[in-house]
């Protein structure tokens, strides 16, 4: 059943946010052939391009996972035979994919705009990256941690915002969960680089600079955990307190 959410997923979403990057690219190849001439306007449109469609891309997830669970739409959804983790994992899975899209249709503007201002530096990052495999992996690692942390915060708080017992409250709780949520997910890494910094120094010792540290390691270990909770509490949320308006 999970694959047939998959599927379902990707046909509701492929055609808005491919157009999305398509429009990027076009945008990108059009602009490309005036980079000698101007180049500080073709980075600044690349640039723009870039977070304008990445922030459509993101808006229209979010939106889906609202419009599909809470709405009319989503009493189709709930008469399926499938458990609440389904659901939610099946839009993590397929939001993630379309991220890792946004993020490789992202490499030309990011390509382009480092062109413009100093070819050489491409050069120099894909040295970096090819001579350093273990830290780049560890990078990829965190990031793909972060997105799905991410993801889930904005998930729990639209399932908490949705709850009945805040009546005519729900967006407000929503905002507040969301950032009670962050400033959680983040102190970890606030408290530890305060107390890693304070202790490097009184030790005198340099694995600050080592990578990935303690501090990244001790995160990305949180960062997991934390993920798993909300992953726990966001499909409690969808099996047992739904309510749909």
């Amino acid at each position: 059943m999970l694959l047939k959410l998959l599927r379902y997923e990707f046909k509701c979403n492929y055609s808005k946010l491919a157009v999305t990057c398509l429009m990027n690219v076009i945008i990108v190849i059009i602009f490309s052939f005036f980079h000698t001439d101007h180049p500080a306007m073709v980075t600044t449109v690349a640039i723009i391009s870039m977070i304008a469609f990445n922030v459509v891309g993101f808006i229209f997830l979010f939106q889906r996972y609202n419009t599909n669970l809470y709405s009319n739409e989503g009493y189709l959804t709930f008469t399926l035979p499938v458990k609440g983790y389904q659901i939610l994992l099946s839009k993590l899975l397929i939001a993630c994919l379309w991220l890792t899209i946004f993020g490789l249709a992202s490499v030309p503007n990011m390509c382009l705009s480092v062109y413009c201002v100093d070819n050489s530096y491409l050069l120099k990052a894909y040295k970096a990256i090819s001579s350093e495999i273990p830290a780049t992996f560890f990078t990829v690692l965190n990031l793909v941690i972060g997105t799905f942390l991410n993801m889930l915060i904005i998930y729990f708080s639209i399932s908490v915002a949705k709850l009945s017992i805040w009546r005519n409250f729900g967006t407000l709780m929503g905002f507040i969960t969301f950032f009670a949520t962050s400033i959680v997910g983040s102190m970890p890494y606030i408290l530890l680089d305060k107390y890693l910094k304070n202790s490097a120094t009184a030790n005198n010792i340099s694995f600050l600079y080592i990578y990935p540290s303690p501090k990244a390691i001790i995160d990305l270990v949180f960062s997991t955990a934390f993920c798993i909770l909300l992953f726990y509490l966001t499909c409690y949320i969808l099996d047992n307190k739904t309510n749909l308006k």
